[in-house]
């Protein structure tokens, strides 16, 4: 009995079964893959007793049959014959399973395997009733899987997803997200977070989603025309997560969606010091400040859409918060006054809740006389001209209903962003605009050239570590002819 089974099929295939497996199984049974063919093709699984994931692969044999072989011996294999395009898979009379390929300089090899019989009972990834799911919503719930958390040993369903019938809910005792996915499923399902979960082989199609029960456990299986993925689910109850919602803020302000891209590669460049790193946030009923941890530095204003209180209002996050609602698109953040949690939010139904840094009356202080210090430096006109030109400029009305800013050329710490705003007749001007941008390119060649400098002085050093290796070699090697001659071999 032999199967035959193309290399690049079995060489994406035994990448994702690799993610099941753990270097040291607790059955030697773990490290192995079933491998079975039938009139439509081969089926290739692995399982670790929670996670059960098949590969519909195409292949021929000339019987119907199974083998049950070592995985790590059969990715050896593939990874040592690079030039086949083929592999053969014989079962013989011995029970011994053989792999070739179809390139004579490669050698037959015999792969460990396991009676047949041995392999456990599984799920059936189509049994369950299940619904569409596309790869969007799939990909929506691996975008969830960040906020999962990875150390809290105390609450063990923090460390799965919560799969509801429109959306999906992590949450890591900091931070909650709710981002909006449609799985129509009529149960709520746990999730522990696994490796191929969040592997992109999942998400690459539509595929269809289903609960059942199997000895006595959930299951959640996720299937389509190449890859049956079945997880057993979480017994644990998800904390009441609605509880943690602000019901009402009185501070909320919108950005700008080329304001949000900028931000994502300005702010990483701002000081910090701690580990947090928090970022103090300024808003007025124009404007919004951010500032470093230091308060001190550069700092970054922009226009913004404010709604509710015009009374200005500081509010310190961290860094790497603030980055992640703005990568999942979140460009509205709401909040109150105090240590009141902070709500970003986007278009749909999807959100994201955390709470901010804790900041002392001294640092709000600062934080007020340092935007002050900034307004009247930028403020100050440095020529008669200049504050002609001024005041004529607040004598205008302003169709967008936001005032207009003048940036000081003085002051290159603080960035300001002058969008231009749709059905508005207000512009950008086009040298403010040519300043910011010849201001990022300076910071981001200035990385450029660091990391270039650390690159050249690796090379340096790696150079000299060789050319030392080779010394000691040469003189190990002058060493064992004197001996071989003193010896007389």
């Amino acid at each position: 009995m032999s199967i035959t089974i193309s290399r690049n099929d079995l060489k994406e295939a035994i990448a994702s079964l690799s993610k099941l497996q753990s270097k040291n199984p607790s059955m030697p049974l773990l490290s192995a893959v079933s491998i079975s063919s039938s009139i439509t093709g081969l089926k290739i699984t692995a399982t670790n007793l929670n996670e059960y994931l098949s590969c519909n692969i195409k292949g021929k044999s000339d019987y119907p049959t199974a083998l049950i072989v070592s995985l790590p011996e059969l990715k050896e294999y593939v990874e040592y014959s690079k030039l086949a395009s083929t592999y053969t898979l014989t079962k013989t009379y011995k029970a011994d399973v053989r792999i070739s390929s179809d390139t004579e300089e490669h050698k037959e090899k015999v792969l460990k395997c396991f009676p047949e019989g041995e392999w456990p009972d599984m799920p059936d990834a189509a049994k369950p009733k299940s619904n569409l799911i596309s790869k969007e919503s799939l990909r929506s719930i691996q975008s969830a899987i960040p906020s999962v958390s990875t150390k809290d040993t105390a609450r063990e369903a923090l460390k799965c997803l919560l799969l509801e019938d429109k959306a999906v809910v992590a949450s890591n005792g900091i931070e909650l997200i709710k981002i909006a996915c449609d799985t129509d499923l009529n149960d709520h399902a746990l999730i522990p977070v696994t490796k191929f979960l969040s592997s992109a082989a999942l998400s690459d199609r539509d595929s269809s989603i289903g609960i059942q029960k199997f000895n006595d456990r959930k299951y959640l299986s996720i299937s389509n025309d190449k890859w049956e993925y079945t997880i057993r689910l979480s017994d644990e109850t998800y904390p009441s997560y609605m509880n943690v919602i602000p019901k009402e803020t009185t501070h909320s302000f919108t950005f700008l969606k080329g304001d949000m891209a900028r931000l994502q590669s300005e702010i990483p460049f701002l000081a910090f010091t701690s580990e947090m790193k928090p970022v103090h946030l300024y808003l007025t009923k124009e404007t919004l400040t951010i500032l470093p941890e230091e308060i001190k530095g550069k700092s970054i204003i922009l226009p913004v859409i404010p709604e509710g209180s015009s009374k200005p209002i500081s509010k310190t996050i961290s860094r790497s918060l603030l980055l992640r609602a703005f990568s999942l698109g979140f460009n509205k953040l709401s909040f109150s006054e105090g240590l009141s949690p902070v709500l970003a939010s986007g278009s749909g139904d999807s959100f994201m809740v955390f709470m901010p840094v804790r900041t002392h009356d001294e640092t709000i202080k600062l934080i007020e006389e340092s935007i002050n210090s900034t307004n009247s430096n930028t403020q100050t006109p440095n020529t008669k001209e200049e504050s002609k030109m001024n005041n004529q400029r607040l004598s205008e009305p302003v169709k967008t209903g936001l005032n207009e800013q003048s940036v000081s050329q003085e002051k290159p710490a603080t960035t300001n962003y002058t969008p231009t705003f749709q059905g508005s007749d207000i512009k950008a001007d086009p040298m403010e605009e040519l300043i910011n941008k010849i201001s990022t390119v300076r910071t981001k060649a200035r990385e450029i050239i660091d990391i270039t400098i650390d690159v050249s002085n690796q090379l340096r050093n790696m150079q000299k570590a060789s050319r030392t290796r080779e010394r000691e070699f040469r003189s190990a090697n002058e060493l064992l002819e004197k001996l071989k001659k003193v010896s007389g071999f």
